[in-house]
């Protein structure tokens, strides 16, 4: 049976999941309706080549190439045309060969050998965990700046003090034809300078005040599960998730917060690299029995787990224990959490997973009085 008209056919080109096929020659034998809406394609791209549809440097070589193995994942971003915005695309690949039945070759293009081998596409799109990923390592890079800004701040501030006020001493003590003069006075100047630049300095670098709503915490964290659940499920992890019975609202700042929780997620899996167990506890605490007063968050993985010298380091700005860390992480959550009022606490140890807890404020104004 042809694949062309056949039910096949029909059952290809309208799957929710963007399929494409290509053949041996990597030209495109079929696009299905989704693939043509992600990739924009237009109704001419059955039979072009698919690195005229995809064009990045390589990707011919990377589609034809799968080391001996059946299967391969690759990622790619495309240029956004004319008004449209760039896309990121998760492409697995699956190599598919059709052999002749009965001594006879089975007819997919005009000329078939008794052997043929396709190219079988899926195509996920990726943009929007790319642009949060872009976003967490962006409110991390600020983070760290900040702190260290004021960091340097600090140290500078008492010198410069030092020095400006020795320099009113000695200005003080000097008359107005003295030769020393106007170099003294260009000097102050010139620290008075110092001093502003250190102030501009930290209040660029200072995050903005999260911006409270009373909003369903349970709710955003089933967004950022949902958020990783693919990634998770590649990398052979198990996500569980347990809430408290009871509905819990906090007064926070949703995105903030989210990316806290993204981030922690993301160091989780980090440490799990052979596949594991990722799980995610609520409760409350409360000083009134019914009334919550904290909101209480575990996540916990099966993973490498952390030493007990680097457990007491993990907090502090660019103090990474991953090669390609940035040491930015840990610190932005604990800033982040900081600022709403609450605490992190992180246990570990070096091959029995990790738990992290964070307790948030159910009402900021408890915080704030």
């Amino acid at each position: 049976m042809e694949f062309e008209g056949s039910t096949y056919r029909a059952i290809f080109t309208w799957l929710p999941v963007p399929v494409i096929l290509l053949d041996e020659t990597l030209k495109i034998l079929a696009a299905n309706y989704a693939a043509a809406q992600l990739l924009r394609l237009r109704k001419d791209a059955v039979g072009q080549a698919f690195s005229s549809v995809i064009r990045q440097a390589g990707i011919a070589d990377l589609i034809r190439d799968f080391g001996g193995k059946q299967t391969k994942v690759i990622e790619v971003s495309l240029p956004g045309r004319r008004s449209q915005p760039s896309l990121s695309v998760r492409i697995t690949m699956r190599r598919v060969v059709r052999r002749s039945q009965a001594g006879k070759s089975v007819r997919v293009t005009r000329f078939s050998p008794s052997i043929q081998e396709f190219r079988l596409l899926v195509l996920e799109d990726t943009t929007a965990r790319v642009e949060m990923e872009e976003q967490l390592v962006q409110a991390e890079k600020l983070a760290g700046m900040a702190q260290l800004a004021r960091g340097i701040a600090h140290e500078i501030a008492n010198p410069l003090t030092s020095i400006a006020s020795n320099l009113r001493f000695v200005r003080e003590r000097l008359s107005d034809d003295e030769p020393g003069l106007q170099a003294i006075d260009s000097t102050a100047e010139r620290v008075d300078d110092m001093r502003q630049l250190l102030l501009t300095l930290s209040g660029f670098t200072r995050p903005a005040r999260p911006r409270y709503e009373i909003s369903d915490l349970h709710h955003l964290i089933r967004g950022a599960v949902n958020f990783i659940a693919r990634e998770a499920e590649t990398r052979r992890i198990q996500v569980a998730v347990s809430f408290a019975p009871a509905k819990l609202e906090c007064e926070m700042d949703v995105r903030i917060v989210k990316q806290v929780l993204l981030n922690l997620f993301k160091n989780a899996m980090e440490a799990m690299p052979e596949g594991g167990r990722l799980e995610v506890r609520t409760r409350s605490e409360s000083a009134d029995q019914d009334v919550a007063s904290v909101a209480l968050i575990e996540i916990s993985d099966t993973g490498i787990g952390i030493g007990e010298d680097d457990l007491r380091k993990v907090f502090r700005p660019l103090y990474s224990t991953k090669p390609t860390g940035t040491g930015l992480g840990l610190s932005f959550c604990r800033q982040a959490i900081d600022e709403h009022g609450g605490e992190i606490h992180l246990s570990s140890r070096k091959g029995s997973g990790t738990t992290v807890t964070l307790s948030i404020p159910v009402h900021q104004a408890m915080f704030n009085q």
